[in-house]
């Protein structure tokens, strides 16, 4: 029942724990018969690679843990937002990620790639959202991000790790996007419809005789992304629409960021537009504590292909998610947007435009310094959410200067302590929570 204690939920967690070596399933749950949850409209099955459901429940009545323990319904004092503990293949032991170096987490295949090179295969379920993108849930006792270890997740399906006990994040944990890659459930079809930026166009001199691209709008969610400048010298032109704002204050669904449009001509001359940060949700029933890096950032718009080509547009910053019985920061929450992409003049070389930043509120600088072409422009962060619009450049009398590519919008974060949140300095959130 949703008043147990921490004592009693840890007792009652205990068996489950001798009975796993790795992150398999602990039992089956028998959703029928549990209760909470708040887990989208996915049935909640197994992630690709996991045991097919049916193993026995328990004698308790409830299904979930074995006998002497609780039903999946109450091993939580709350109810998650998105998921439930019944949605899980199971309750694994401790996830404790402290060998120095980069993990990588493809949360399509549940596959954990080690700093060592070696490979394990965690065992997840799948649940589906509507209008977001499906979710990969880990559930165990705990989970650490030990320092100097760092976590990356990619794929198309959001990251929830769920954990009875406590999560420490002392490392780096990213869902984040890198140049024109996506973080973990970034840049959904359904979720970003109005999101990305628009790709830029072919823009004509009032002659007809000269072309130059303009640049891609920036990606929007928590704040709109910045526009596309128009190619400099271009006759009648108009600048590319960046990513409207979107989705919900208390990330319910769980989604991330949306990209940002290619500069025009997009796949011949223009930059790729920047991918879009990722969701990521942490629950804990205990206690949640980040003196490391969280972090979802944009992906910075990328550099000119050829000629008087558009910088692309940057990735806005994705979805944080954090709920627990107790929060406390006194790291880096970050879901900074991404630079737009320098424009290009005839030369075909141009600058990129940075990736949000993880560690700080401040803003992705825009490419610049390369060409005559527009500078792209600064992505959102706290201390100024909106992505910068790009710049024209300076075109001379034998070719045109390509826009530069709007700069990416923050993302969301929702901080949800159930009993307390504290934020302590030197802590770094952004852009604020909401």
């Amino acid at each position: 029942m949703f008043g147990r204690s921490r004592l009693a939920r840890r007792a009652a967690l205990a068996a489950s724990a001798a009975l796993s070596l790795s992150l398999v399933p602990a039992c089956g749950f028998d959703k029928s018969a549990a209760g909470g949850g708040g887990g989208g409209d996915g049935d909640g099955g197994p992630a690709d690679g996991a045991p097919p459901d049916g193993s026995p429940p328990g004698d308790d009545g409830g299904g979930g843990l074995p006998d002497g323990s609780v039903p999946c319904g109450e091993l939580l004092s709350f109810e998650p937002s998105n998921v439930s503990p019944c949605d899980a293949a199971g309750i694994g032991p401790a996830l404790e990620l402290d060998a120095p170096g980069l993990y990588r987490l493809d949360t399509d295949t549940g596959v954990l790639l080690e700093p060592d090179g070696s490979e394990r295969a965690l065992t997840g379920a799948v649940v589906d959202q509507d209008d977001a993108p499906a979710i990969f849930l880990l559930a165990a006792e705990s989970f650490e991000v030990a320092p100097g270890s760092a976590l990356a997740a990619g794929g198309s399906r959001a990251l929830v790790v769920l954990v009875t006990g406590d999560i420490d994040i002392r490392g780096v944990l990213s869902v984040g996007g890198a140049g024109a890659l996506s973080g973990a459930g970034g840049n959904h079809a359904g979720a970003c419809s109005g999101g990305r930026g628009r790709p830029g166009v072919e823009q004509e001199d009032e002659d007809r005789a000269l072309t130059g691209g303009s640049g891609g709008g920036g990606g929007g969610f928590g704040t709109a992304g910045g526009t596309g400048a128009i190619a400099n010298g271009a006759d009648n032109a108009t600048v590319t629409l960046g990513g409207t704002a979107g989705g919900t204050i208390d990330l319910i669904p769980l989604r991330g960021g949306c990209a940002g449009g290619p500069g025009g001509v997009p796949g011949e001359t223009g930059g790729l537009g920047g991918g879009a940060g990722g969701a990521l949700q942490l629950v804990a029933g205990d206690r949640l504590r980040v003196s490391g890096v969280v972090a979802a950032r944009g992906g910075g718009g990328g550099s000119v292909i050829a000629g008087s080509g558009g910088g692309g547009g940057g990735g806005s910053g994705g979805g944080i998610l954090l709920e627990a019985d107790e929060i406390e920061i006194a790291g880096a929450v970050t879901a900074n947007g991404g630079g737009g992409g320098e424009g290009g003049r005839a030369s075909g070389q141009s600058d990129s435009g940075s990736d949000g930043h993880d560690d700080d509120g401040f803003r992705a600088a825009g490419g610049s310094g390369v060409s005559f072409g527009g500078n792209g422009g600064d992505g959102g962060a706290l201390n100024g959410p909106d992505g910068e619009p790009g710049s024209e450049g300076l075109s001379n009398g034998g070719s045109l200067a390509g826009g530069g590519g709007g700069g990416g919008g923050v993302g969301r974060i929702h901080l949800r302590g159930i009993s307390r949140l504290e934020i302590e300095p030197p802590a770094v959130l952004s852009p604020a929570q909401q």
